[in-house]
């Protein structure tokens, strides 16, 4: 192969590779790895729109494929103030370590996506509220145990526990993912409202919401 056609081979490879690296940036959460929102969107749009077209007419109904999801929403308590005791540093290593956390208890089919700031979204495609809620009390009582620690200048290291809060809600009771979302964050309020280090069912309080479990 003449040298100059190799040489431009091996150019178009490149720029072939650093488009596709540029494209997964453009999905991906920096510090954690996580979906974004951008991504999330991306990656969820064939889901739910087969999620909408099967509540839209009774023929369409009959050949459903999908039987619907639940979002989970998951908020880091007092990160604010978390931020400023250990600075950013601090707040990085709690983001990242909740985020590893989050992909090693989803499955191949779930999304997880970081909103933004202390945010947290997940989706489970065919589960309900109620089982959304069992894998999301799991994961607080997880965070609840969690310990994390990070190496800071000038000393050892820092470390710091801290709990989450989450809202839950299902496909059940809305028309769309809008919706879904809506409410799920109505229900992330309700937890904060009712003493954080809890999760929420839409249409339900803390005290409803773990008879579930």
């Amino acid at each position: 192969m003449p040298k100059r056609k190799e040489n431009y081979l091996q150019t178009i490879w490149k720029l072939r590779a650093e488009v596709r690296r540029l494209k997964e940036l453009a999905v991906r959460d920096e510090l954690t790895g996580l979906l974004n929102r951008r991504g999330f969107n991306e990656f969820a749009a064939p889901f739910l729109k087969a999620a909408r077209v099967s509540r839209s007419g009774v023929e369409r109904r009959k050949k459903r494929v999908v039987s619907g999801y639940a979002v989970v929403i998951f908020d880091l308590d007092r990160f604010k103030r978390l931020n400023t005791t250990h600075g950013h540093r601090g707040g990085d290593a709690v983001l990242q370590a909740f985020a590893h956390l989050l992909l090693e208890r989803v499955s191949g089919m779930d999304l997880v996506a970081r909103w933004g700031g202390e945010e947290f979204v997940l989706l489970f495609p065919g589960a309900s509220a109620e089982d959304a809620y069992r894998i999301a009390e799991e994961i607080r009582k997880k965070v609840e145990r969690m310990f994390v620690v990070w190496h800071a200048r000038k000393s050892r290291g820092r470390g710091t526990n801290f709990t989450v809060s989450a809202g839950v809600a299902d496909f059940s009771i809305a028309f769309d993912f809008d919706d879904v979302l809506g409410h799920a964050d109505g229900a992330l309020f309700r937890a904060k409202k009712e003493g954080r280090n809890c999760v929420v069912v839409y249409g339900r309080d803390k005290q409803s919401s773990l008879q579930l479990a």
